[in-house]
This record gives structure tokens, C-alpha cells and sequence, in this order.
């Protein structure tokens, strides 16, 4: 795992590059093999908490050999990382590129999103009943 230092102004500037990806990922026609499925054992254990409504910020960024897009969460249980995004193995050769696969994230995370509410029914609302006795 690769440590990038993401300072609290990144954080608040990436929130308009998400608002941006949240738009522009609509133009994002998926392909059934484009998905997230974890690879690693920390990627299985923090993937019911990388969620479409679980994104705070998007954060693109470039070192020596190239450009990421990391996504900040909003919450994930003590001791998680609250960042997940390209890899570090595998640097992007543009800001374009990276915003590009930022979108496709945030597209596949979209239709997890909407599958799930499209599967799961609805909560059966639990009757009450009230009785008052008068004597």
C-alpha cells in the first residue's frame, strides 16, 4: 500500500471535482466486465463501505511517475483507510486520464448503487397497535 499525503485543501478543492465527476460519469456507457470487484483482502473488507454515497471528495494527483485519482470517503470503521483509487502499480500518463478513470469509478458505482435499490425490497413497516382500556 502507498502512503500519498492529502492535505485538508486537497480534500475541500477535490469536493468540486467530484461534483464534476458526478456529472460527467453519466456519459459513461459500462461494459458488463467494468466493475470494482476487490482484489486484496483490505479490498474485500472495505468494499460495503465504498459507495456511490460514501464519496466526500476526488482528489487527482501526480508524482515522479505519473497521475492517480484518489476518492476521500466519508466514513469507514476506525482503523480502514478513508482513500481508495488508481493504483500506485499502475500511474496514468495524464490529469485527463486519471479524471477520465475517476469517472468510470464513479459510473460503476452509480449502477452498484442503483442495482441495489432496484434489489432490495422494501422494509415492511412494522404494524402498532395501541389498545387503551378504560375501567
Amino acid at each position: 500500500m502507498t502512503t500519498v499525503h492529502i492535505t485538508d485543501e486537497d480534500v475541500e478543492n477535490g469536493r468540486s471535482v467530484l461534483k464534476r465527476a458526478l456529472i460527467d460519469a453519466r456519459k459513461y456507457t459500462l461494459k458488463p466486465e467494468e466493475s470494482l470487484e476487490p482484489t486484496s483482502a483490505l479490498g474485500i473488507a472495505m468494499n460495503p463501505h465504498i459507495s456511490f454515497k460514501n464519496l466526500l471528495s476526488l482528489v487527482l494527483h501526480k508524482d515522479e511517475n505519473g497521475w492517480y485519482a484518489d476518492f476521500i470517503l466519508k466514513k469507514v470503521p476506525e482503523g480502514f483507510p478513508d482513500v481508495f483509487g488508481t493504483s500506485s502499480g499502475q500511474p496514468l500518463a495524464s490529469k485527463r486520464e486519471a479524471y477520465s478513470q475517476a469517472c468510470k469509478t464513479v459510473a460503476v458505482l452509480r449502477q452498484k448503487s442503483q442495482s441495489i435499490s432496484r434489489t432490495t425490497p422494501a422494509r415492511k413497516q412494522a404494524s402498532i397497535i395501541v389498545g387503551v382500556t378504560c375501567h
